[in-house]
């Protein structure tokens, strides 16, 4: 990483020692600032080469084993997310098991063990109920009331799902297809865990029928022109310099438990740092990291 806040925060984390509460505020901060997409790009670049050590370490049947996780995750990570949490569509068990069977590869080779820091995006959309709060709510009804769900500092989240996160900043920063009545909660995440699936391949390259989200291929698209887009909208965005970076994709195991440390909001968003507990605490006390319930 060449990010100047992260690697005071990693230093110490690595060195066992308690993170200063100053770079922790400055880590909040970052969360609601741009990134260029020349930063973006250099700090993918990072987690692909990551990758690619990781990867070529691993014997030709682990690296089968991550080739179908990584494929099927990246092309169908919605619905294999939708089918750990609901249950529906069942055909997509089997999709969600080579997911597992990819992060007990990492895990018995110890590439879950790398401490990092990372970003996550949740969206609300109108209507819905963001659960994170500084503080906890007043019982409805007064004393003796029910309090309504919340989440705050010092809880203990998790999700039934994968958790998808980037090394960059790039997709809380730049957030696409925001409707009217669309709110976020921007997370960094610090902590062990998460395993490196930034891999780069390319359309019928021997991984899958459709390209990955890295550097290279993120370049590619951008230098053809984009089916049905107007030529000069095209020539615009190459003079711009508008390609961005790769996903930078660091995942999180379905049931990770995570510690909220820290909440700001910021206009209508919410920014958090969360932190990794290491060993996991059990699951009973733990609140769903998306409805606080």
């Amino acid at each position: 990483m060449s990010r100047d806040t992260e690697q005071q925060i990693l230093a110490a984390v690595n060195a066992g020692n308690a993170v200063p509460g100053p770079l922790l505020n400055k880590l909040l901060i970052k969360i609601g600032k741009d990134q260029s997409k020349k930063k973006a790009r250099a700090a993918t670049a990072v987690t692909e080469a990551d990758f690619i050590v990781i990867y070529n370490n691993m014997g030709a049947a682990d690296q089968a084993i991550v080739r179908t996780g990584v494929v099927n995750y990246v092309s169908s990570s919605a619905t294999i997310n939708g089918y750990l949490r609901t249950g529906l569509p069942a055909t997509a068990a089997a999709a969600a098991a080579t997911v597992d069977a990819m992060f007990n590869v990492y895990v018995a080779g110890g590439h879950d063990q790398t401490e990092r820091i990372s970003y996550r995006l949740q969206r609300y959309t109108a209507g819905q109920n963001i659960p994170y709060m500084i503080n906890a709510p007043a019982p409805v009804g007064g004393v003796g009331g029910v309090v309504p769900p919340h989440i705050i500092p010092g809880d203990l989240i998790r999700d039934d799902a994968f958790w998808s996160t980037s090394e960059n900043r790039q997709f809380i920063a730049r957030v696409p297809n925001v409707a009217v009545g669309d709110r976020f909660v921007k997370f960094a995440i610090i902590g062990r865990g998460g395993i490196n699936i930034a891999a780069h391949y390319t359309a019928g390259g021997g991984w899958g029928p459709a390209p990955s989200y890295s550097n290279a291929n993120e370049a590619t698209l951008d230098s053809g022109q984009r089916q049905g887009e107007h030529y000069l909208a095209w020539q615009m965005r190459l003079k711009v310099k508008s390609r961005p970076a790769g996903q930078a994709e660091i995942l999180y195991n379905r049931g990770t438990i995570f510690q909220v440390d820290r909440v700001q909001i910021v206009g209508n968003d919410f920014h958090v740092q969360l932190s990794v507990p290491n060993p996991q605490p059990p699951v009973a006390g733990t609140k769903n990291a998306f409805t606080g319930q």
